[in-house]
């Protein structure tokens, strides 16, 4: 069986322009410019699909092709896979999606549907900061679009507690009761920490010793 590992890390030296992450002198198995091919054929056709049927949309079904707005309409699977993008050397499918962020609008839904603190975060703000950080911290606009997105997602903690509340109603700005967990919570403050010390331009959401939120805005 292919180590996911591996893969991973095979696809960092298939061009100068990916910021190089390992050890330059990591032996890799004799296979593994086939398999990184592989992968990256897969993704490409994947990706293709989406940009045919989908594209600006959250993802598309694989047999209806109807485009699905689940995360809020704000173009779920291009944030996301920014990262992997840059890694696979893509740079047409990259540029065209930094393109593409600079007309988000993180202050409102797309969508009637009240917006996932967790999802959010791992998928809109960890992609943007991640494609950011990838890219040598080129492209600012991605940054403030996160921290557009982080200002409104903040009412999720106005109550004082350290774990917040799951969903933001964006209309209203404020939480909506509904459940929450720790496992959640943990990875949503380890985004916003990581956020701080790579960018100094994203404070920590939440304080750990009260729990009281940060304003996002600062620089």
């Amino acid at each position: 069986m292919i180590s996911v590992s591996v893969l991973v890390l095979a696809f960092i030296p298939v061009t100068a322009w990916a910021v190089q992450v390992q050890n330059p002198n990591l032996t890799f198995p004799y296979d593994t410019t086939r398999d990184r091919e592989s992968v990256i054929a897969i993704f490409n056709s994947s990706y293709d699909a989406y940009r045919t049927y989908a594209f600006g949309h959250d993802q598309v079904a694989p047999l209806s092709r109807r485009p699905l707005d689940p995360r809020n309409g704000w173009g779920a699977t291009i944030v996301d896979a920014m990262s992997t993008m840059h890694i696979m050397g893509l740079t047409d499918y990259f540029d065209e999606a930094l393109g593409y962020v600079q007309t988000i609008d993180f202050s409102k839904s797309k969508t009637p549907a009240t917006v996932s603190v967790f999802e959010s975060t791992i998928r809109y703000i960890g992609g943007l900061l991640s494609a950011y950080e990838l890219s040598g911290q080129r492209y600012l606009f991605l940054v403030d679009r996160a921290k557009q997105l982080a200002d409104k997602l903040s009412v999720a903690w106005t109550q004082g507690g350290a774990i917040p509340y799951g969903y933001v109603n964006f209309n209203t700005s404020s939480p909506v009761k509904d459940n929450s967990n720790i496992a959640e919570a943990g990875t949503v403050r380890g985004i916003f920490q990581h956020a701080d010390g790579a960018t100094h331009l994203l404070p920590p959401l939440a304080n750990p010793g009260v729990g009281t939120p940060e304003p996002i805005y600062r620089r």
